[in-house]
């Protein structure tokens, strides 16, 4: 089940109900990470964070990959 569509707002309670399959538009998981849009936009582009086209100018990032990158990529 994807589920999409969350409430950056909402803080703890939306990082409590993400699933590995979960669509996150940039700025949610720019929100969650306390970054920039800039910059989630930026890994993208040049570090290889996987995203999730849909059509040609939306882009969403599943939960799952967004972690499995981050843990890749620690210091």
């Amino acid at each position: 089940m994807i589920t999409y569509d969350f409430n950056v707002g909402n803080g703890p309670e939306m990082l409590e109900r993400l699933q590995e399959d979960s669509l996150l538009k940039t700025e949610q998981v720019a929100a969650i990470l306390c970054l920039s849009p800039v910059t989630i936009r930026k890994w993208q582009a040049e570090k290889g964070l996987k995203a999730v086209r849909i059509g040609t100018r939306v882009v969403r990032f599943r939960w799952g990959d967004v972690v499995d990158w981050l843990n890749t990529h620690q210091n």
